[in-house]
């Protein structure tokens, strides 16, 4: 997740928890969570944020998080055309957010345009699913687990045969019926299990 600045209040955000791919320019004009140093805190439009941006941050709020982020107005930083934060210096806590978001230095980074490819071939592959199958529901999360499993065999299989086209067509086929899965499990339409006791 890439660091980015906030149009709508100007703070430090990372490219998954606001609302650029909303916008044609992918330049985002509202945060659902922000960065003040290090420390995680509610967004300009954390009221207006998806469901699971409140799940899976309401804990963090008013921490630090373990990875040191970029400030807007460092003079190591520069947004931008689409306003992501390109890091211009490897020194200090720069060096030490990138080396860990990048393992290796070596490592070839995607562009966004890159990354926006790769989702509109995901949504067209899920839009044919959804032709195909129609909108009904996963009967149950082992229906879920089942689909998914029987495409990860399968591109085991390709991995297997260092075919990669075909690890790229089953990670696809992979997404499609996980992603769909999710949204079954958070609109609450899909049988919802008892939780067994640890």
């Amino acid at each position: 997740m890439g660091a980015i600045k906030c149009q709508g209040c100007g703070r430090t955000t990372n490219t998954a928890t606001c609302d650029m791919f909303r916008h044609a320019d992918r330049k985002p004009r509202k945060c659902w969570i922000a960065f003040e140093g290090n420390t995680y805190v509610k967004g300009c439009g954390w009221d207006e944020a998806p469901s699971h941006i409140p799940e899976q941050y309401a804990r963090r709020i008013g921490t630090e998080s373990s990875v040191p982020v970029p400030h807007p107005d460092s003079p190591d930083i520069a947004t931008d055309e689409i306003g992501y934060l390109d890091r211009k210096s490897s020194e200090g806590p720069i060096d030490a957010w990138r080396q860990t978001m990048v393992t290796e230095h070596q490592r070839p980074e995607l562009t966004m345009e890159e990354v926006r490819q790769a989702v509109e071939v995901f949504e067209d592959a899920l839009m044919m699913r959804l032709g195909e199958h129609g909108y009904g529901a996963f009967s149950s999360i082992h229906e879920v687990l089942g689909v998914v499993d029987e495409e990860h065999g399968e591109m085991k299989d390709a991995v297997r045969d260092n075919d990669l086209d075909q690890v790229a067509q089953e990670l696809l086929d992979i997404a499609v019926p996980a992603v769909f899965g999710y949204a079954c499990i958070k609109a609450k339409k899909i049988h919802q299990p008892k939780k067994k006791k640890k």
